[in-house]
């Protein structure tokens, strides 16, 4: 997708340190190739969301049941 696509959470290539991220219904997250994004996905009672690309979501940074 374009980086400014209504509708879309774009992470580009890069290191990001996004926290939590609250996706709402037919919301989309996409991590470019070469993008590393430290943070969490949250969507309680949403529809039609989607999450995509070749980059890296990693919660590490979060202790352990709280990402």
């Amino acid at each position: 997708p374009a980086t400014n696509a209504p509708s879309v959470r774009y992470f580009g290539p890069g290191v990001h340190h996004a926290g939590k991220i609250h996706l709402r219904s037919n919301e989309a997250v996409y991590l470019a190739a070469g993008a590393v994004v430290y943070g969490s996905i949250q969507a309680s009672g949403v529809s039609h969301i989607r999450i995509t690309g070749r980059g890296i979501l990693d919660g590490s940074q979060f202790a352990r049941g709280e990402g």
